[in-house]
């Protein structure tokens, strides 16, 4: 336990033993949060109460898109979630991609990563379908039900589901919207 009210963002944090027995894999977390430890502990967090597999894929894609921010990376280590949020915290399009990926099969939801023009992405299954959840420009694309997340297929298929969202064109600007 760590008393105060510091704010550990950005701050330098020295771990020392001072019994006679060795500390092994110590961990810190900050009010029960951040026990980043495994990819297991961070599945636990970020889908603390979810029952449903699409209850946790939202949830998993809400988590990463709140934990990061927008930065280059160096090299491929922080593909890894557990590397790249404990070391960097930061990623691009690949890297959250690949972070949303890796929780939802800890979490034991089928998923997969997707290369599309200029951007990468993720699809998670649940209830029976693929649905693309873009945990970097921190958007997704209803279908016309407007319910349902649609799947890149969908979206392949059906242009107007992009066009009339909030981003339009372009997931970075918001642009005038377009007549249907």
């Amino acid at each position: 336990q760590v008393e105060g009210t510091l704010d550990p963002e950005n701050v330098e944090i020295t771990l020392e033993a001072l019994g006679s027995v060795p500390s092994v894999n110590p961990r810190i977390t900050i009010n029960g949060l951040y026990d980043w430890y495994d990819i297991d502990s961070m599945v636990a967090e970020a889908t603390e109460g979810c029952t449903s597999d699409e209850e946790k894929a939202l949830a998993i894609w809400e988590w990463v898109h709140w934990t990061r921010f927008q930065r280059l990376t160096a090299d491929d280590s922080a593909l890894h979630p557990v590397r790249a949020l404990n070391g960097y915290g930061y990623g691009i399009c690949g890297n959250t991609a690949s972070w949303i990926r890796a929780l939802c099969r800890a979490a034991g939801i089928e998923a997969r990563v997707y290369e599309v023009t200029g951007h990468t992405i993720s699809e998670v299954y649940y209830g029976d379908a693929w649905h693309m959840l873009d945990g970097n420009a921190k958007t997704f694309y209803l279908a016309r039900d407007n319910r349902t997340i649609a799947s890149v297929e969908d979206l392949e298929k059906d242009p107007w589901l992009i066009e009339r969202t909030i981003h339009p064109q372009d997931p970075w600007i918001r642009k005038e919207d377009r007549p249907i």
